[in-house]
């Protein structure tokens, strides 16, 4: 069987589009203004455990920087097809010396006042512990040269398990698609969508026709690739590198009164590498499949058969989750039929 990457043409509106969301809803406590005010870095994915960023990834560069406003700007799509700019709103920003292309500015009620640039960390960037400078330029519109407005050192690490999100923290909305249809699953009961067939005909992977799930996120492209018999001609697969767990309420016969406590299982993982011509550099995308074991979680209901499945992501080499479900008071992740 061979395994092929989406060509992703018809999947580069909605991958801007969830970039804008992350944009949109993402909220950040800033550092203490100084005479040149902290910056740091934070995964554009919505959801993650530790605030690690890595190289050839997507990440907000964030500032607090007194009386500053900035309305939301988007950078326009270039001649190479992708939504960068090496300096937007005026605003420049370089990680360990290097130019990081900026995908969005704001500075906004929006943001609390935190001046906040999306930008791409470039792929040459350094791996390190606090010891990789960050700074943030802007044009004064005076002086000639773009002024240092805001600086800092980072934590790199090699990868980290960032997921993108829908509507922020507080009620995840995981980003998942039907693999075969790309049709949007439901991911929270108050979703309109259906929920993904574990089996089935319309949406089969394989003989085994377990359904394909597809899921976003930034910062996974550098884990280890030690198997190559898996990777796509011209891409690396780096799905041994992480594991993607399945948490679910067990019940047997389907009966909402026949309780038989938790379940969790590794879901099998076919692919986790970049997303080919997104429009946007370091989106990843996370393919994985159904297994037939979450058939027991999934209830009667007068809305129709459903059950409901906590979703994370886990870096086997360092042992750092991406939790779905969180602490939030809303359970998320996918919804199974």
């Amino acid at each position: 069987m061979k395994l092929e990457i989406t060509g992703c043409v018809q999947l580069t509106t909605l991958l801007y589009i969830l970039l804008l969301l992350a944009v949109l809803s993402i909220s950040h406590k800033g550092a203490a203004a100084q005479s040149v005010p902290s910056a740091t870095l934070r995964s554009a994915a919505l959801v993650q455990q530790f605030d690690f960023v890595t190289p050839d990834s997507l990440a907000f560069a964030i500032a607090d920087i007194t009386g500053l406003a900035v309305p939301l700007t988007m950078a326009p799509r270039g001649a190479d097809g992708s939504y960068l700019a090496d300096k937007l709103a005026g605003f420049q920003v370089l990680v360990a010396g290097r130019v990081a292309p900026i995908f969005s500015v704001e500075a906004s009620a929006a943001t609390g006042g935190t001046l906040r640039i999306g930008i791409y960390v470039p792929v040459e960037t350094p791996l390190g512990i606090n010891n990789v400078s960050l700074e943030i330029k802007r044009d004064d519109g005076v002086r000639g040269a773009p002024q240092l407005v805001a600086q800092g050192m980072l934590w790199i690490e090699k990868a980290s398990p960032n997921l993108f999100v829908v509507d922020g923290y507080i009620d995840t909305s995981l980003v998942s698609l039907n693999g075969t249809t790309w049709m949007k699953g439901r991911a929270r009961a108050s979703e309109p969508e259906v929920p993904f067939d574990i089996t089935g005909t319309a949406n089969v992977y394989s003989a085994s026709q377990e359904t394909r799930v597809v899921i976003f996120g930034t910062g996974l492209r550098n884990g280890a690739d030690t198997d190559v018999t898996n990777n796509p001609p011209g891409y690396k697969n780096v799905a041994e590198s992480f594991e993607v767990i399945a948490r679910f309420s067990r019940y047997i016969d389907n009966k909402p009164d026949n309780y038989a406590g938790e379940g969790q299982i590794n879901l099998p993982i076919e692919y986790i590498g970049p997303v080919k011509g997104a429009g946007l550099p370091g989106i990843d995308q996370i393919v994985f499949r159904l297994s037939p074991e979450l058939k027991q979680c999934v209830l009667m209901r007068p809305s129709g058969p459903h059950g409901e499945v906590d979703i994370s992501l886990r870096s086997i080499e360092t042992n750092e989750s991406s939790e779905v479900n969180g602490s939030h008071a809303a359970r998320t992740g996918i919804f199974v039929k």
